[in-house]
């Protein structure tokens, strides 16, 4: 199951080999919302210590504050899992989170 994390779509171009497939929709704020596979565990864990890279929320986390503000326009609120996050985003992108 894919993780999800806001940050600048030149973080998504620039780390394109780390991923296996991701997918991506637009926020109003000029970043973006990425849904992304990894090759691998190693890959993973270094595009999350990215400092500009902010994961969504862990599997049954609630979204931080900050993600939820960015996601409001989605239906996103504090207390949603991930994979409430995954169904919102769904309405918008169909393929988002495979």
């Amino acid at each position: 199951m894919s993780d999800f994390y806001i940050c600048e779509l030149n973080d998504v171009v620039g780390h394109a080999q780390q991923f296996k497939d991701t997918h991506y929709i637009d926020l109003p704020d000029g970043r973006v919302l990425v849904s992304a596979n990894f090759h691998s565990e190693n890959f993973m864990e270094r595009w999350a210590a990215q400092p500009h890279v902010e994961k969504v929320a862990h599997d049954d986390e609630a979204a931080s504050a900050h993600c939820a503000e960015a996601l409001k326009h989605l239906g996103v609120k504090t207390d949603h899992t991930k994979t409430e996050v995954r169904k919102l985003v769904r309405k918008v992108h169909r393929l988002f989170g495979n």
